[in-house]
């Protein structure tokens, strides 16, 4: 299954919550390089690039719970894209998971159908597509963080053929640079 079996995708909707351990360098935002950095930019910045091209960042807010300027305990992002297609997306990325709750989640949406994908990590992957027949599990196997792992790997090593590059990178700081820089000015909590 790819997105492109669903037909033109319009909208994507995507989720990434994690519970993180209050403390570690990785809610540091002077250790870690920031949120947008750490968090978002491989769980939606690299991927729904190599998907649809770069994005242009329509807005962007975060609520930090925790009022320390350097901690990111309880961060919560949410970010509007629009991609060169056209296609719109909404991003909602936090440091705090309800218990229960899916951690990951992407959305496709095209005209009549659509393609929900919950990532495993460290739970199995699942998959859903819905159309006018109704809702249809799909048999998803792949681990995307795996395959995102390789992609980097190969490129680090200079393996031809990936998705992933220097530039790349850079382009994906850029965006998350952006995001930072727009959800600064808009802070509350």
């Amino acid at each position: 299954m790819r997105t492109s079996d669903i037909g033109a995708v319009v909208a994507v909707d995507a989720v990434a919550l994690f519970d993180q351990p209050k403390g570690t360098w990785y809610a540091s935002e002077s250790r870690s390089g920031g949120f947008a950095v750490t968090h978002l930019s491989y769980c939606f910045l690299n991927p729904l690039r190599w998907l649809f091209g770069t994005p242009v960042v329509a807005g962007a807010v975060r609520r930090k719970s925790n009022s320390q300027a350097d901690v990111l305990d309880g961060a919560m992002y949410s970010v509007s894209l629009q991609y060169p297609s056209g296609i719109v997306c909404s991003l909602l990325a936090g440091y705090l998971r309800p218990p229960h709750a899916d951690p990951w989640s992407v959305t496709f949406t095209a005209e009549a159908e659509s393609l929900r994908i919950v990532p495993g990590d460290n739970t199995p992957s699942s998959a859903a597509r819905y159309h006018a027949a109704g809702k249809e599990e799909l048999n998803w196997t792949d681990d995307a963080f795996i395959k995102q792992a390789k992609v980097f790997f190969s490129a680090v090593a200079g393996g031809g053929g990936t998705r992933a590059s220097g530039r790349d990178a850079l382009t994906d700081l850029r965006t998350a640079a952006e995001i930072e820089t727009m959800a600064r000015g808009a802070v509350h909590g």
